[in-house]
């Protein structure tokens, strides 16, 4: 499951042409950091959501829905929901 996430989102960051600009730098458990330029974190924020939230075809989700959000912040003391 881990190794398709990182599939996809790899392949959007590509096709998007951001592989240079947006770096995961970090997994913790179900969550994600990466480390871009704010304006650009904003533009993309929602298209990784999406990616998250249907990773899992909701055949195979038994009816649980994934939900993501995504915060921006210099350090986690200053992350703001987006």
């Amino acid at each position: 499951k881990c190794v398709f996430n990182f599939t996809c989102l790899s392949a959007f960051l590509k096709k998007e042409k951001l592989e240079d600009q947006i770096k995961l730098i970090l997994q913790v458990h179900d969550e994600l950091v990466f480390e871009a330029d704010e304006k650009i974190a904003e533009k993309v924020a929602p298209k990784i959501e999406k990616i998250m939230e249907t990773i899992i075809p909701p055949e195979l989700s038994k009816g649980v829905l994934m939900k993501a959000s995504s915060s921006v912040g210099d350090n986690w003391k200053e992350m703001k929901k987006l």
